[in-house]
């Protein structure tokens, strides 16, 4: 059904499999029997984005299995994942890529890949407009799966991420989204060079308050 001509069949196959993907038992045979390339073939641009978001939202159903976390990326999903994250698609879209990549940034060897295939910028993008509180939420929560790697720890700083973790402080008032927020800022300050930035830049924040 997933190769079929007819978007809505398309759409509603996976849907489909995303349900199946909850359970334990289902994810496993969907991941043998090539649903992971299937979903991901269906990111591509000649698919609408009801289609990717069904596939997307499948995919982050699977992700939580750790089988499936490594057959996303050995399957290159993480460079067809990512995309989904551009500011000219639909906030919904954004906001579960980002959880998806969340899922998959709990393993280090992806989440290097995610940092590689330019995730951190887009996630850093996914926090300002167009976005919305929920999107900003999903977007800091992946940064900060990505954050504990000591090796992206400094690219998230140099791509400009802690100005836009701060406005979230400063203008939020979604509590995930704050807290999730607080929990990448923390984890970016284990770092020296981190901890100056926030510093510097918080400076600057509360002299806009007073």
């Amino acid at each position: 059904m997933c190769s079929s001509d007819l978007p809505s069949v398309v759409d509603r196959a996976a849907e489909c499999i995303g349900n199946f993907a909850l359970d334990t038992t289902y994810r496993q045979r969907i991941k043998d029997m090539d649903g992971v390339v299937q979903l991901l073939g269906l990111l591509d641009n000649n698919h609408s984005d009801n289609v990717r978001l069904a596939a997307v939202g499948a995919l982050l159903n699977l992700a939580v299995e750790d089988e499936c976390k490594t057959s996303i990326r050995s399957a290159d999903g993480i460079t067809k994942l990512v995309p989904m994250l551009s500011g000219t698609l639909p906030l919904s879209l954004r906001a579960v890529a980002a959880m998806t990549l969340t899922n998959l940034a709990v393993q280090e060897s992806s989440a290097l890949a995610i940092a590689n295939a330019g995730g951190v910028h887009l996630l850093i993008q996914c926090m300002g407009t167009p976005t919305d509180e929920i999107l900003q939420e999903k977007a800091a929560s992946a940064l900060w799966n990505l954050s504990t790697v000591p090796a992206i720890k400094t690219q998230i700083r140099k791509a400009g991420a802690i100005p836009f973790l701060l406005s979230v402080l400063e203008f939020s008032s979604f509590v995930p989204a704050i807290e999730n927020v607080l929990g990448t800022l923390l984890s970016l300050a284990e770092t020296q060079e981190n901890r100056s930035e926030e510093r510097r830049v918080g400076k600057e924040c509360r002299s806009r308050w007073s």
